[in-house]
C-alpha cells in the first residue's frame, strides 16, 4: 500500500484487478445521488506541477472561471520538483483567489512544493523519518512560499500542507516525530508570511477501518500518537484547521480486496478523527479519479459510483471538502474540460 496516486507522473501500483474503485454501500437514494452529482457542495483541488503539457495555460484559466462559483479550491503544489514557481499556470489562476481581479472562489489553500523520495521504503515513513529530506522539504517549501507571496500579494490566502501522510503509520513514534518536525517548523514559517492564514491537510488512512479497528491496542496507540500530533502543531502555530481526509477509495482500488478502503470504512476513520477532538473542520476528500490497475493509469471515475460515494458520505453527515482533482471533478460534475 505504498504507492500514491497523486504523483500523477508516477504511478506505481499492483495490478491485481483492473480499473475498479471500492463498492459503495447501495442505501443511498437515487435523489440522494442526484442531488450529490450535481456538485454545490463540492470543492476542488489543482495540482499545479502537472498540468503541462498536457492542458494549457488558457484551458486551466478557463476551468476556473467556469468553476469557481462559491467554491473553496485547493492549490496542491505551486513549483515544480527545483522550487521554480509555475507561474504561466499561476498567472491565469491567482485572478480567480480571493482578493483577485475576478475574484470568485469562496476561500483558497495554497500549497508549496512535492518532493520525490528516492530513497529505500516509502516516502511517508522512511522518507518523513530522514533530517535530511525533512529539511530538504521545509527549506524548499519556505522559498516556494515566499516567492508566491511575493508574485500574487492582492491574493488573500490560506495555506495548504502539502507532504500528506498515512495516518495508520502515525503509530510508530519515529513516524510520527517527523511529521511533528516538519509540520510545525513549515507551519511557523508560513505563518510569519500570512499571519492570520489558515491551515489545511489533506491525509489519508490506507488500511481498512473495518479491518484495523479490531486491534484495540494499534487503535490505542494511534490515537495517543494523532492527539499528540496535532496538540504539538497548535501549540507551534495555531494548528491544522482544516483536515480534508483523503478517502482513499479509489486510490486503494488496486489492492487485495481485503486493503481496499469502503466508505464505510472512511465513515469509521472520519468518526474516529472527530472523536479525538483535535481539529475544527474535519471534511471528506472523495477522490474523483479511477485507476486501470493493468497500466497504471489515471481517468475520471465513473459518474454514478462518484456521486453515490458523495451521497453516502452527506447521508451520514460527514461535510464534502476539496476533491482531487479537478481535471477528474469537472467532467463528473457537468463541466467539459
Amino acid at each position: 500500500m505504498w504507492a500514491r496516486l497523486w504523483t500523477l507522473g508516477a504511478v506505481t501500483l499492483v495490478a491485481t484487478v483492473a480499473g475498479c474503485v471500492g463498492a459503495v454501500p447501495t442505501s443511498v437514494s437515487p435523489e440522494a445521488v442526484a442531488s450529490a452529482a450535481n456538485g454545490n457542495s463540492s470543492q476542488v483541488f489543482v495540482q499545479v506541477s502537472s498540468l503541462a503539457p498536457t492542458y494549457s495555460p488558457a484551458a486551466v484559466g478557463s476551468w476556473m472561471g467556469r468553476v469557481c462559483a462559491g467554491r473553496d479550491v485547493v492549490l496542491q503544489d505551486v513549483a515544480s520538483s527545483d522550487g521554480v514557481l509555475k507561474t504561466a499556470y499561476l498567472d491565469v489562476i491567482a485572478p480567480y483567489l480571493p482578493g483577485g481581479a475576478r475574484a470568485c472562489f469562496r476561500r483558497a489553500f495554497v500549497g508549496t512544493v512535492d518532493l520525490p523520495w528516492t530513497g529505500a521504503g516509502s516516502k511517508y515513513v522512511e522518507g518523513i523519518e530522514s533530517s535530511s529530506f525533512r529539511e530538504q522539504n521545509l527549506a524548499l517549501s519556505k522559498s516556494v512560499a515566499q516567492a508566491f507571496v511575493a508574485r500574487y500579494r492582492q491574493v488573500k490566502i490560506n495555506w495548504y500542507l502539502t507532504y500528506e501522510a498515512d495516518l495508520n503509520q502515525l503509530y510508530y513514534p519515529s513516524v510520527q516525530q517527523g511529521y511533528v518536525a516538519l509540520l510545525s517548523g513549515e507551519m511557523q514559517a508560513l505563518a510569519a508570511l500570512r499571519p492570520r492564514a489558515r491551515f489545511s491537510w489533506s491525509p489519508a488512512f490506507w488500511y481498512p477501518y473495518s479491518v484495523y479497528s479490531t486491534n484495540t491496542a494499534g487503535m490505542t496507540q494511534l490515537r495517543s500518537m494523532l492527539v499528540d500530533l496535532f496538540s504539538r502543531l497548535r501549540a507551534a502555530s495555531g494548528g491544522v484547521q482544516l483536515l480534508d481526509l483523503q478517502d482513499f477509495v479509489a486510490g486503494s482500488a488496486c489492492q487485495p480486496p481485503g486493503n481496499r478502503m469502503t466508505p464505510s470504512d472512511v465513515v469509521g476513520w472520519t468518526g474516529f478523527l472527530a472523536s479525538l477532538q483535535q481539529v475544527p473542520d474535519l471534511e471528506i476528500n472523495v477522490e474523483q479519479y479511477a485507476v486501470n490497475c493493468s497500466t497504471g493509469g489515471a481517468g475520471p471515475g465513473d459518474p454514478y459510483e462518484v456521486a453515490n460515494r458523495e451521497a453516502f458520505y452527506a447521508a451520514h453527515g460527514v461535510k464534502l471538502g476539496p476533491s482531487f482533482e479537478v481535471r477528474y471533478w469537472m467532467p463528473l460534475h457537468g463541466f467539459a474540460l
